[in-house]
């Protein structure tokens, strides 16, 4: 299926916005961090089966982010996490809050990323859902490729939404996105938009809890003739979707596969952790 960008300038898929706010100095020093793995790897190419350094660093962020930020559901955790710097410092959150995080780093890092969605059902006779996912522009490719970091480790569902991770595989860029049952009112979209879903932004706003927020899910994005009519589900003005986020939260999220970065106190560009590393 290809994938079509809606009606937005590409400056709009680099843009740094509420959630999105690649900004932040902790996201900042996620992407930085991320770059010097890039950095490493093309100083030893024998480990390294990639062709190019952009999809390198592309796989790098997808997969830490996918193996890295566990998945927030009802059954997982009471946590509801959304902007990206939040997803960081809570190590989790839910594929719509993931999303996020994943557009954040990429963009930091000058990667074009927009965001994808998938109709799915939890069940074969459940609702259909509205899914997230990311679509990134690969100039090695001239197109983009979905990525889709939501993935539970430990999980024991049998959800579409808690399968097996997706490997990165950009040959084949099916390979990187859930499976979609059509028989079943499943589908793909093949939109790819610059900003996260009105609906779920108004989701994140007003649910008091990752309970409620779960169970008004929508079912269609907006705009579409099928669109999820749920009191909390009413579109929310530019504004209020780009708000930016002052708060500064102080728990740093740390990287176990990189002593350095695990202790670091701060994040780089513009931080004083006095860690030495930025």
């Amino acid at each position: 299926m290809q994938l079509i960008r809606e009606n937005s300038p590409y400056e709009d898929y680099l843009a740094a916005q509420s959630p999105v706010n690649s900004d932040e100095p902790r996201v900042s020093f996620v992407a930085e961090h991320l770059m010097g793995r890039l950095a490493n790897l093309m100083e030893n190419p024998d480990g390294a089966n990639w062709s190019d350094p952009e999809t390198a660093l592309v796989r790098l962020t997808y997969e830490y982010v996918r193996d890295k930020i566990s998945n927030s559901t009802p059954t997982t955790s009471a946590k509801m996490t959304w902007r990206a710097s939040e997803v960081l410092n809570e190590k989790e959150g839910t594929c719509y809050s993931k999303a996020n995080l994943i557009a954040a780093l990429l963009r930091k890092n000058g990667i074009t990323t927009g965001f994808a969605y998938q109709y799915l059902r939890e069940s074969a006779d459940g609702p259909l859902v509205l899914h997230a996912l990311n679509a990134v522009y690969l100039e090695s490719l001239g197109g983009w490729v979905r990525l889709d970091a939501s993935y539970t480790p430990d999980s024991t569902s049998q959800s579409p939404l808690e399968q097996a991770p997706a490997e990165f595989a950009a040959v084949n860029p099916d390979a990187l996105i859930r499976p979609v049952r059509p028989e079943l009112g499943e589908d793909n979209l093949p939109i790819v938009y610059a900003k996260p879903d009105a609906q779920i932004v108004s989701l994140f706003k007003n649910a008091t809890s990752l309970q409620e927020l779960w169970a008004r899910r929508p079912s269609r994005l907006s705009g579409s003739d099928h669109d999820h009519h749920s009191p909390l589900s009413s579109q929310v003005t530019a504004q209020e979707q780009e708000k930016a986020d002052d708060s500064f939260l102080d728990v740093l999220y740390d990287d176990p596969d990189d002593e350095s970065f695990s202790q670091c106190s701060g994040g780089c560009s513009g931080c004083s952790g006095g860690c030495g590393i930025g």
